[in-house]
């Protein structure tokens, strides 16, 4: 929330600008969530291949070389200069779908944003600290977005940027512009949305909150998760014992986990479980 908040404030002083009210720029704004490392991952990279094999084959699953990067760049030792973290998923796809509707006064907001700003905002003493003046939530409409929600419509919700701008006011008087909806009425219409299309969203979640909108987790995905968990624990200590035993034959070993057949049986549990996943989503 206080995230949104501070976005917001920057968009909305942006605006301000000489510049920007001589039309000589525009800035636009937008913001939405992605929930990791179900549905949406975090990707660890080198920046270069500069000194390394030229072999890129190095005969391992690639999922265990891209948690091997993901351990390094966690780790709280590790020279981070020449590697890079991105992130992939259909919640960032649909995060920059949603960007493209933004305007200089329209800060749009993805469907799971907008039910966990309207969650909050609605309980106004008890967990949002009093500043709810400071976001109006309307609605666009629903908006075909490539891609997303099986081609479905995706309702396109914004925060005004300008809020209190003489001209802006005049102009909504003009043109008869409804006022915000309520809170509650945002969050109870989102929510439902998600349900409905469970196949491709959930309901945001966040783990530890007593917060009654936020504290239940999608079914399954605790024990998947924790499952995933012990898979990757196994492999990274049957690497470190191969690495122990080929070290002390005087062999260099490889440079993560993974390497060599021996995880075919690892590798299958990995691929059984992301198709688990995949056929419970498919079954909502």
């Amino acid at each position: 929330l206080k995230g949104t908040i501070v976005a917001r404030k920057c968009a909305k002083d942006f605006v301000r600008y000489p510049d920007f009210v001589n039309g000589l720029l525009d800035v636009k704004a937008s913001a939405w969530l992605a929930g990791f490392p179900v549905s949406n991952h975090e990707v660890a990279f080198t920046r270069n291949v500069q000194g390394r094999s030229g072999d890129l084959d190095t005969g391992r699953d690639s999922r265990f070389d891209h948690y091997h990067a993901l351990n390094k760049w966690y780790s709280s030792d590790s020279d981070k200069t020449n590697m890079v973290l991105d992130f992939v998923g259909p919640s960032i796809d649909t995060g920059f779908r949603v960007s493209k509707t933004a305007s200089p006064r329209m800060f749009t907001l993805s469907i799971e944003l907008a039910f966990t700003l309207a969650a909050i905002l609605a309980d106004e003493d008890e967990f949002n600290g009093g500043i709810e003046k400071e976001i109006k939530i309307r609605f666009l409409g629903l908006r075909d977005l490539k891609g997303v929600i099986g081609g479905k419509p995706y309702p396109i919700f914004w925060i005004d940027t300008m809020i209190g701008d003489g001209f802006v006011i005049s102009e909504d008087k003009i043109v008869e512009t409804p006022d915000p909806p309520g809170y509650i009425e945002i969050r109870k219409y989102c929510k439902k949305f998600i349900e409905l299309n469970s196949k491709y969203l959930f309901v945001p979640f966040i783990r530890g909150c007593n917060h009654k909108n936020f504290k239940r987790f999608p079914e399954n995905y605790v024990s998947v998760i924790n499952h995933l968990s012990e898979v990757w624990k196994r492999e990274t200590e049957r690497f470190e014992s191969d690495r122990i035993v080929l070290s002390d034959e005087g062999v260099a070993p490889e440079a993560g986990p993974g390497a060599g057949p021996e995880n075919d049986a690892t590798q299958e549990e990995l691929s059984r479980l992301e198709e688990e996943l995949g056929k419970r989503k498919e079954a909502k």
